[in-house]
């Protein structure tokens, strides 16, 4: 499994960038996606049905030059009925 950290939630959704969804989608593993002391985690499948852009920029990174795009997802972070299971 992949964890990623996100700061920010933008009318309820979550950005996450394209090569880390590519990564967990080509290996087949789930991604955890951690807001502050809340998460959720989405199968590859989910990853590829529940994503929809907001924008179809092109960002380039700060750091390395690595040139990616955005995909959001909606932000259900799971309660704690389902984390105990």
């Amino acid at each position: 499994m992949i964890t990623v950290n996100v700061k920010k939630l933008f009318n309820g959704t979550i950005s996450l960038r394209d090569f880390i969804i590519r990564k967990c989608v080509e290996r087949g593993i789930p991604l955890k996606v951690i807001h502050g002391n809340q998460y959720m985690i989405l199968s590859p499948t989910e990853l590829v049905v529940k994503r929809f852009q907001l924008t179809n920029r092109v960002f380039k990174s700060k750091f390395g030059g690595r040139n990616y795009q955005l995909f959001d997802y909606q932000w259900n972070p799971l309660t704690k009925d389902e984390n105990s299971m």
